[in-house]
């Protein structure tokens, strides 16, 4: 019989080898703290020291504190610590001009506290990096990277970049993010279908960080402009509590291939021609340098478990498409993967069938988020069907009770049935 670890009120394996995490961004942090509240130990290993930058929109949404105050983190207490700032409401300005106001409801009904905030990605890693320092259940490796890992009978063996070999494991979580080269490796021993890498599902970004000029449509709520010059794709205002602004530019990789687009020239090019946005930003007001990311959307569902693996976060390809908020959907997957991985070691059995639950369940918690994004996916990508979606956002938009109609689309049960419903197109043509 194994040992037991006592924690919380609840007893798990001690004898077992501890779970590996690569990545110790939003979801590796949240995985390996899920862990340690059921009182089994990770390694936690990432190739940046924290605080590190990230590009990202910098925005902290309520799927993302309800997962925090499970974890029994107070984030109404503890991100204004790190500068972050209570935002309700977002403004999506469509290609003709024409701006909707959605408002976020409260976290919980029974209270005021925000349901959404801005801060930048340096500043809430760390935060997620610190509490992992100080779990006694975490082993955190920084700076270090994962330089291979093999699947040996039913086991991971796992070198780091400097030499440094780890103790053998049942199992890796992986949420080392779109890009990582690891994934394509580990990918190839465990996960049972690779998805061929189609450029419609991925996309790239480009963000820069101002000085923040005013001009806000709605004080503290961020924007979001959809313009055809931009499709597929946006760009993302979120200001923040530190009197700066994170300027978000997202295209649709495919696109951006197919048509030779220079990112940092279109970025210039679409602040400088916007009647507004040329006002606002500028390269003088721009501090430091603009950053590139990669990101991998939600559009198509991808195997994300294997023998002895999950993926987790941008690795899994989870980010939503209309927004580019990954966070959200890193987190809870990690969430889902803690607890998966807490059944698997309390069975002793590591198999990609029994692991397969993580996707069934990914696809159940997470799957109405990113339906939306499925549903348009098409749209985007056709000229012609475009043409089509830009007049219904300029319809709606035009529309002044549009705005608490679209807000329905962030707290349905099930999107899909919502946009098939007759009345919520005639409440929001008609009020």
């Amino acid at each position: 019989m194994p040992e037991f670890f006592p924690c919380n009120g609840t007893s798990n394996t001690i004898g077992n080898p501890p779970v590996v995490i690569v990545g110790a961004g939003p979801g590796g942090s949240v995985a390996a703290l899920a862990l340690a509240q059921q009182g089994i130990r990770s390694v936690v290993v990432d190739k940046a020291t924290f605080p590190r930058p990230k590009p990202c929109g910098d925005v902290i949404t309520s799927q993302t504190l309800r997962v925090l105050e499970r974890l029994s983190l107070d984030p109404g207490r503890d991100l204004p610590l790190v500068q972050a700032q209570a935002t309700w409401g977002t403004t999506c300005i469509a290609p003709n001009g024409k701006a909707v106001d959605v408002n976020f409801k409260p976290l919980h009904k029974e209270t005021e506290i925000p349901s959404c905030y801005t801060l930048q990605r340096t500043s809430f890693d760390n935060y997620l990096v610190e509490q992992l320092r100080a779990n006694p259940l975490i082993e955190l490796q920084e700076g270090v990277g994962v330089k291979a890992a093999q699947l040996i009978d039913d086991r991971w063996q796992i070198t780091l970049a400097d030499g440094t070999q780890l103790p053998d494991t049942h199992l890796l979580l992986l949420a080392s993010g779109c890009n990582s080269s690891l994934a394509s490796q580990i990918s190839n021993q465990s996960l049972p279908v690779i998805a061929k890498e189609d450029d419609r599902h991925f996309g790239v970004g480009l963000r820069g960080y101002f000085r923040d000029m005013g001009g806000w449509r709605q004080s503290g709520m961020p924007e979001f402009y959809i313009m055809r010059e931009l499709m597929p794709g946006g760009l993302y205002l979120t200001p923040l509590a530190n009197g700066m602004v994170n300027v978000n530019m997202v295209m649709r990789r495919d696109y951006v291939l197919k048509h030779s687009i220079n990112l940092r020239d279109r970025f210039w090019e679409v602040l400088a021609a916007h009647p507004t946005l040329s006002k606002r930003f500028s390269p003088l007001t721009l501090e430091g340098q603009l950053q590139g990311s990669s990101l991998s959307f939600g559009t198509i569902k991808r195997g994300n478990a294997g023998q002895g693996l999950m993926m987790i976060g941008d690795a899994a390809g989870l980010i939503d498409l209309l927004s580019a908020n990954g966070i959200c959907n890193a987190v809870m997957s990690a969430e889902i993967a803690a607890d998966v991985a807490v059944k698997s070691i309390k069975r002793q059995d590591y198999s990609m069938a029994f692991l397969a639950q993580y996707d069934a369940l990914l696809d159940q918690k997470l799957g109405n988020d990113l339906k939306l994004g499925r549903l348009v996916s098409p749209f985007l990508g056709n000229e012609r069907l475009f043409g089509l979606f830009e007049h219904v956002l300029n319809f709606v938009a035009s529309r002044v009770q549009g705005g608490s109609v679209l807000s329905q689309l962030l707290y349905h049960p099930d999107v899909s049935k919502l946009l098939r419903s007759p009345s919520f197109y005639k409440q929001m043509v008609w009020g």
